[in-house]
């Protein structure tokens, strides 16, 4: 077989070309001489040499292609697995927070724990399952709910032993929390792992992203003028702040709220027995254990990354009894030291070395129990009025650039000023290409405007906000 593919196929490039230049020759021959039924022979012999070596060639390079695909495409697979098992499957040592701070604000009372604790009722679950739209991403089995929904007279009464089971037990089939990382890039012509999105939908709350944007763009009024009093805005991103909080420090904070330990236990069962594979190309890579982070995709995580942020709102709230924490000249009256939404989330002091110092002093202990690490390349300051020798000082006590206005906040631009028709142009575009993708969709004239309206609302309502 060896001795068969030398003598046929090796040097295929070299004779293709060879034979194809006899061809041309022996062309250019029988052009001169015609009648000549010799030339006529061989042409026809070279002709079919030539075809036969050229389909080889194309075959050899065809599979030379997809070989050298192949291996490629098993480094970027590679590359991936890697990454989000390094990510996922690693857990740091974390330091207990101090419960007295979490003592200082709302607490789950004891009927709140015993509603939580309430056995579940057949009902419950079917409302909670037909509640799941029918056209959700299925399981990685490939069952959706509207699998579940029409043959609920069949699997129903198993269905529902089966989340009671969970609850009564406290344990859930390893098998049933297994998750399918599904990529998307955040940039055009992607090139490395940090530039893909794991694809998640996480429902917000409308009118809560309205007040935080209106309050953020109030704040930032009048920070072009010259004379103005100290006052700095310290914008902050937590690195993979879902796929980094350590577990230890998610019981901690539930505990310490005073929710029930049973329900902790619930909880706590459902984050630690994750497992994953990675979607790429549509094939399934990798299977590995989840040993942090709590997944996107499900509905709970961010009620429960609401809860973890919450012990830092409420140990940045003892700065208000700090005399050397001064309030941004703004914030006093209203009593604001910050503005916290899912990750998103935006510091508010005068613009001075203490108070910022005491800041991220808060900030710093609050990594150390939840393991969150601030993006230094994508936090930034934002000052005004504050002298050069001041904001030196504040630049290197913090370690983060100084940002340029208008800055997005949560998906939308904010600045001092009324925004120019070139810097609504990206949204226009943005919307533009909604309207466009909708064109060919079978929809009522009702149905089209209430679509319209879902993106038109939020972003409408910043911009009419300072017009």
């Amino acid at each position: 077989m060896f001795r068969f593919n030398k003598k046929h196929f090796s040097n295929i490039s070299a004779r293709a070309a060879a034979t194809e230049q006899k061809l041309y020759d022996l062309q250019q021959r029988l052009h001169d001489n015609t009648a000549d039924v010799i030339f006529q022979d061989q042409m026809m012999k070279a002709k079919q040499s030539a075809f036969k070596l050229a389909e080889a060639e194309r075959s050899f390079c065809s599979h030379l292609a997809k070989m050298k695909y192949l291996k490629d495409s098993d480094k970027v697979n590679e590359s991936f697995i890697e990454f989000y098992k390094n990510l996922l499957s690693s857990s740091s040592d974390y330091s207990s927070i101090d419960n007295t701070f979490l003592m200082n604000g709302k607490l789950v009372d004891d009927g709140q724990a015993t509603e939580l604790m309430h056995a579940i009722t057949d009902k419950e679950i079917k409302e909670s399952l037909f509640s799941i739209g029918d056209d959700k991403a299925p399981g990685p089995d490939g069952y959706s709910a509207h699998f579940f929904k029409r043959a609920w007279n069949i699997v129903g009464t198993k269905f529902c032993e089966a989340i009671k089971e969970f609850f009564s037990s406290g344990q859930i089939l390893k098998q049933m929390n297994y998750s399918v990382i599904a990529l998307v890039p955040k940039i055009c012509n992607a090139s490395k792992v940090e530039e893909f999105r794991p694809l998640h939908v996480v429902m917000f709350h409308i009118r809560g992203m309205e007040e935080n944007i209106y309050l953020v763009q109030e704040l930032l009024f009048r920070y072009g003028w010259s004379r103005i009093s100290p006052q700095c805005i310290m914008k902050i991103d937590l690195w993979k702040a879902y796929d980094t909080i350590n577990w230890g420090f998610v019981k901690e904070v539930l505990i310490g709220l005073g929710f029930p330990n049973l329900f902790v236990g619930w909880i706590m069962q459902c984050i630690s027995t994750t497992s994953y594979s990675i979607s790429i190309n549509g094939f399934m890579h990798g299977f590995f254990k989840g040993y942090q982070g709590i997944r996107k995709g499900d509905p709970f995580s961010p009620f429960l990354f609401v809860l973890c942020l919450e012990c830092l709102s409420r140990s940045l709230n003892q700065l208000k009894d700090n005399q050397d924490f001064k309030f941004h000249p703004r914030c006093k009256d209203l009593n604001i030291t910050h503005l916290a939404f899912a990750d998103d989330l935006i510091l508010f002091f005068r613009g001075d070395v203490d108070s910022i110092q005491l800041m991220l002093n808060k900030q710093r202990t609050f990594g150390d129990c939840s393991r969150l690490k601030i993006s230094m390349q994508k936090s930034n300051i934002f000052v005004a009025g504050i002298p050069r020798e001041d904001l030196e000082s504040i630049k290197f006590v913090s370690g983060f650039t100084m940002g340029r206005l208008p800055f997005r906040y949560l998906g939308l631009p904010v600045m001092s000023t009324k925004l120019t028709l070139a810097q609504f142009q990206p949204f226009i575009d943005r919307i533009s290409g909604h309207l466009n993708s909708w064109a060919g969709m079978k929809l009522s004239y009702a149905e089209r405007c209430e679509l319209i309206m879902s993106i038109l609302q939020v972003v409408g309502l910043v911009y009419s906000y300072r017009g």
